[in-house]
């Protein structure tokens, strides 16, 4: 037997569905991939950070600050942060001036389990000319053969 206590109590829950049958769901987390289980080898990363470059780098090689325009005779460090690599984890970075490839740095490859850590490049002008070229830049990192991220930025 329904008693006015109990259609106070479950009266607000009706209009409640009522109104929301035409709403939709959603997720908070829907749009972040983190929370997504994903299927990795040993040697692809797990986490993987920002690229940033950068005028210079403290003492763990992470950037001192992040810069998007240098001198034409400064030294340009690219840094991958905060990244968890597992061992065998093979990382290397090209530079672009304009759409054509410029250089590549050496590829490094994880000697052991890596987590939070800074892995940082620098490119600097050849010997040969001493100054970079004014223009925009831009460097990509790969992560085993893999395009990761890419960062621009301009020398003026």
């Amino acid at each position: 037997m329904m008693t006015l206590k109990n259609t106070l109590f479950y009266l607000p829950m009706i209009v409640l569905l009522i109104v929301c049958s035409g709403c939709e769901a959603v997720s908070p987390f829907e749009n972040l991939q983190s929370f997504r289980p994903r299927t990795t080898t040993q040697t692809e990363p797990r986490t993987l950070g920002d690229v940033v470059v950068s005028e210079g780098i403290d003492n763990e090689g992470c950037a001192t600050n992040s810069v998007t325009r240098f001198a034409d005779n400064d030294p340009v460090y690219v840094i991958l942060e905060d990244a968890t690599l597992p061992e065998g984890t093979r990382i290397f970075a090209r530079l672009y001036r304009g759409n054509q490839a410029v250089e590549d740095t050496e590829e490094l490859e994880a000697d052991q389990d890596y987590s939070n850590v800074c892995v940082n490049f620098v490119f600097e002008p050849s010997a040969s000319t001493e100054v970079w070229e004014t223009g925009d830049y831009e460097v990509e990192f790969f992560v085993n053969g893999n395009s990761y991220r890419a960062v621009e930025f301009e020398i003026r």
